[in-house]
């Protein structure tokens, strides 16, 4: 039988910030709750991260090197600190680290010690990279393939956020008894109308005008020149109210801001910090999220901002994929549609036809969106954590 508590560690390798760190917050509040050490090593100081940091044991390690020998010397270091803290198992994010071949190393160096590894990818490295096209050969899609799938077999535990991706996990050939879900989050207290205080267009739109809302990384796959463009061109000729808010930063920001130019009825609003976000959702009449790439990776995921939206009472027009059609299982408001443009043309139409109803079922969604938040999802995680490894160790 063990005399100390059962320990689990969270490797913060870069700066600590809300949006990304939520998960290993509120499931570190969760199992001190449980009588579990949470102990936090981190490798930057400032004012957010000692908001966080307080609040659990916490060790500064140095800033990490990728240089060859330095990241050899460094992970080195960080194993002979875990196990001088006597620490049992170890979490590492996708937000933390995503180079296969780090992943790889420090996996293998923490089980040669006989730590536990809760691996919380985010985005599967593997299937990611085929989205975005980094995987070019065949060749590189094989030794991928196979890395990953020896990291996986060293964890403990690899958490994916949809039943519809572990499967495309499964069927990319990794293994299945590693794999549980764990459903990615709400901030129930950012995402509450009654603690919104800052909203957008205040002075450019009036309650006159249906605002039409997207946020998010202006990238590829996400359908922003197949339907969103075209959309913001569209729309204003079938309704004479409309008005477009847009959000975020990335390579295809160019194509709103030289559309603007012709359109007025378009706000390109820029990158919109994860603070005002949810002012940001709150201001929208209709967020609309249109999945385009016809891949299985990005058709077994649900976009984090319908959580917001929903969270808030907007009703949300999203693509129709294997991962999505779930949500009308949970939520009222959400209307999905066909992945082409004459489609969601119609789906706009429908729901300003509509609005009314359709915004008065969005609205009970406040509450039954608390099933979705951080501190839900972080009880469901530890009790996976407790039955595949923490009640085996400590018998």
């Amino acid at each position: 039988m063990r005399n100390k508590k059962y320990s689990i560690a969270f490797i913060i390798n870069n700066r600590v910030r809300i949006s990304r760190n939520q998960r290993e917050f509120y499931l570190s509040r969760e199992i001190k709750k449980h009588n579990i050490r949470a102990v936090w090593f981190y490798t930057h100081e400032d004012d957010l991260n000692a908001f966080f940091l307080k609040r659990f044991e916490s060790y500064k390690i140095n800033t990490m090197k990728k240089r060859k020998f330095k990241i050899l010397k460094w992970y080195i270091e960080l194993v002979i600190k875990l196990r001088k803290k006597e620490i049992d198992a170890v979490w590492i994010s996708g937000h933390s680290e995503r180079n296969i071949f780090y992943l790889f190393l420090i996996f293998l160096m923490l089980r040669i010690v006989g730590i536990k590894i809760l691996y919380d990818p985010i985005d599967p490295i593997y299937e990611d990279n085929i989205v975005m096209g980094r995987i070019k050969t065949r060749s590189q899609a094989f030794a991928q393939k196979n890395i990953l799938k020896i990291i996986y077999y060293l964890t403990a535990i690899t958490f994916v956020v949809t039943e519809e991706l572990k499967e495309t996990m499964i069927a990319n050939g990794f293994p299945q008894s590693r794999f549980e879900i764990a459903y990615w989050g709400i901030d129930i207290h950012r995402f509450n109308k009654r603690n919104i205080k800052n909203t957008f267009l205040k002075e450019k739109c009036n309650n006159e005008k249906f605002v039409i809302g997207w946020l998010g990384n202006m990238i590829s796959g996400k359908g922003i020149e197949e339907i969103l463009i075209p959309l913001i061109q569209i729309i204003p000729n079938k309704i004479e109210n409309a008005y477009f808010l847009i959000g975020g930063k990335g390579r295809l920001e160019r194509c709103f801001l030289e559309l603007k130019e012709d359109v007025k009825c378009l706000e390109v609003a820029g990158e919109i910090p994860y603070e005002k976000a949810p002012g940001f959702t709150n201001s929208i009449d209709l967020y609309i999220v249109p999945i385009y790439e016809q891949n299985l990776f990005v058709n077994s995921i649900r976009p984090v901002k319908v959580f917001d939206a929903v969270a808030l009472g907007v009703p949300v027009l999203i693509t129709e994929t294997k991962a999505t059609k779930r949500l009308l299982e949970w939520f009222d408001g959400v209307t999905l549609v066909k992945p082409d443009l004459s489609s969601f043309i119609e789906k706009v139409q429908y729901v300003y036809d509509n609005y009314s109803d359709i915004k008065n079922r969005a609205k009970r969604n406040t509450a039954i969106v608390n099933g979705f938040t951080h501190q839900k999802i972080s009880k469901d995680i530890l009790k996976k954590i407790e039955t595949k490894i923490i009640n085996t160790d400590t018998k």
